[in-house]
C-alpha cells in the first residue's frame, strides 16, 4: 500500500533470494509515503519469535489510530502529489455529502 504498488524486494530475483535474505535477518526499509507508526508496527510483525510480535487485535488498533491521526492531518493539510492536483481532504469529503 505504501509502496504504492511497486513490487516488494525488488532488487532480488527470486523467491530463493528472498528467503535467504530474510532468514538472515532482512527486511524493507521504510517505504518513503509509509508513517513512521506504521513502519514500527511492521517491524514488530516480522519479530523472529511469535510472542514478540503484536496480536491482531493491537495491530488493528495500532493501524486506526495511525490512519486516525493521518486523517485528522490531511483535513489541515493539503495533498500536494506529483500526480494530483493539490486539493485538500476537507474540500473532497464536502463534494462527497
Amino acid at each position: 500500500m505504501f509502496e504504492r504498488g511497486a513490487p516488494p524486494y525488488f532488487d532480488l530475483k527470486d523467491e530463493y533470494q528472498v528467503t535467504k535474505y530474510l532468514n538472515f535477518g532482512g527486511h524493507l526499509l521504510r517505504p518513503e509515503h509509509c508513517p513512521e507508526e506504521i513502519y514500527n508496527l511492521m517491524k514488530r510483525c516480522w519479530m523472529k519469535m511469535k510472542n514478540d510480535r503484536p496480536e491482531f487485535t493491537t495491530i488493528k488498533d495500532d493501524v486506526n489510530s495511525c490512519f486516525k491521526k493521518l486523517q485528522t492531518k490531511d483535513l489541515e493539510t493539503p495533498i500536494n502529489h506529483d500526480y494530483e492536483t493539490p486539493i485538500s481532504l476537507a474540500k473532497t469529503k464536502q463534494n462527497m455529502i
